[in-house]
């Protein structure tokens, strides 16, 4: 078919304008069938392919001065929390159980295990777990965290020296978690949570599987970035705290080594409304990266490979991003919004956040956290005992007052002694007598014959 050459220039020009115009207004996406979105889902199954993992590690919280400052301000310290704690792991199919060991030294009375004397003799006997002095004896302290089930409950045990378990406590209500600076493995295996990396509802609430949430319907972007192969997705997740569902983007960055060296929690407004839109909004020169904030970012080193391409990183970074309350243009851009909400009741979360994106330094670091796994200790896909990861019943429960805890304290307090007077009244029978008198007139005898046939003791 042949057009005049008129027509010819026009359909030129046509064809010329209109894609850019629509380039203008797409949003920044990749299809899902895309080969690049296929590949790093592909090895994201293969590297995090792990149902149980076995392992030993070291959690290290590192804090900055801002974020030390900034909680001084409201009266916190963070001086009673220490840098870093040893952990045991236990993980099989979302559940896990992680222990803490601590060791104290405490005074009190120590029992008797080789006796010195006649008396020590008896009492080892008859009573063996009498108490002889007041000493120093060390006290074994277990933090163990189960969490089953999308419930996290804490208990501990303790230990003493010559007398092995006696108590299970509930040291925390359940889903609180007191060693919250202190990461997991789970991170490694592709676990991650929505804004924060942490919180007291951390492993409850928001938090979802890699492999999961890639499978979930939602906008893709797939782009290069020096040698790095960087996938971007978007989609809802839902909330077990609020029951309802929540706006989250995840970026995965894979290395030339074919491992996931970055997963962060990042929002860029230009992937999820028209590019115009947020210029419009802004007021500058937009693009698919442009603007962004960051809430966390996990960074994997030092992989180790096991069977059928399971990769997992002997060391993870944490590092986490919170608000700037020191930066004027991002406190005025909050201030405006939540005098909104005060109206209405209502915050449009998309327009705050494209909006505080543009403010340099809207976000800082705060603190980071350390996971190293001791490679040694590393055990995968083995199945374990569910029962494993359920807590027991608590000896100890968690008391809601003062007066729930020394209502326990004198129940407990008089049950000891009923059993203490039972075992006195048990041991020292018939039998018991006449040995001790057997001890006391060999004893006797035994120091006539020496002073009367050797002369010790003139």
């Amino acid at each position: 078919m042949h057009y005049s050459p008129l027509i010819n220039i026009l359909l030129s020009i046509i064809f010329l304008i209109i894609p850019h115009t629509i380039m203008g207004l797409e949003l920044c996406e990749t299809s899902f069938d895309d080969e690049n979105v296929r590949y790093i889902i592909n090895l994201c199954r293969t590297r995090l392919n792990i149902n149980s993992l076995k392992c030993t590690y070291t959690s290290i919280w590192i804090i900055t001065d801002l974020q030390k400052k900034l909680l001084e301000k409201k009266g916190l310290s963070t001086s009673n929390i220490p840098s870093n704690l040893d952990f045991d792991f236990i993980f099989q199919n979302g559940n896990f159980v992680k222990i803490h060991h601590s060791t104290l030294k405490e005074k009190t009375e120590e029992v008797i295990e080789k006796p010195n004397n006649l008396l020590e003799l008896l009492v080892q006997k008859f009573n063996p777990h009498q108490k002889k002095s007041i000493g120093q004896s060390q006290q074994i302290v277990q933090d163990l965290h189960y969490y089953y089930k999308g419930t996290l409950k804490i208990r501990k045990w303790y230990f003493r020296d010559n007398f092995g378990r006696y108590i299970y406590w509930q040291s925390a209500p359940d889903n609180f978690d007191d060693f919250s600076v202190f990461l997991d493995p789970r991170i490694c295996l592709g676990y991650c949570k929505e804004k924060e990396p942490r919180g007291n509802t951390w492993p409850s609430g928001l938090s979802f599987y890699l492999n999961d949430f890639l499978n979930k319907p939602g906008k893709f972007y797939f782009y290069n970035y020096n040698d790095y192969k960087v996938l971007w997705h978007e989609s809802t997740y839902e909330n077990s705290l609020t029951n309802s569902s929540e706006p989250v983007s995840i970026e995965i960055w894979i290395d030339t080594n074919e491992n996931i060296c970055k997963i962060s929690y990042t929002f860029f407004p230009t992937r999820i409304i028209h590019k115009k839109e947020v210029k419009e909004l802004i007021g500058e020169n937009v693009n698919c990266n442009y603007p962004n904030i960051t809430f966390w970012e996990y960074r994997f080193y030092d992989y180790k490979e096991y069977e059928n391409g399971i990769r997992i990183p002997m060391k993870t970074t944490i590092s986490q991003y919170i608000f700037n309350e020191e930066n004027p243009s991002a406190l005025g851009i909050r201030a405006k919004y939540f005098d909104e909400f005060e109206k209405t009741g209502k915050i449009d979360n998309l327009r705050f956040l494209t909006d505080l994106s543009k403010c340099e330094d809207a976000t800082f670091f705060s603190d980071q956290t350390e996971i190293l796994i001791h490679p040694e200790s590393v055990v995968i896909n083995e199945p374990i005992l569910e029962e494993t990861f359920i807590a027991p019943e608590p000896d100890i429960p968690l008391f809601k007052s003062p007066e729930e805890a020394e209502e326990f304290q004198k129940k407990i307090a008089e049950e000891w002694t009923r059993k203490n007077n039972s075992h006195k009244e048990n041991n020292f029978t018939i039998p018991s007598i006449i040995f001790i008198a057997s001890c006391v007139i060999i004893t006797l005898a035994g120091m006539f014959i020496t002073k009367r046939y050797f002369g010790w003791g003139t």
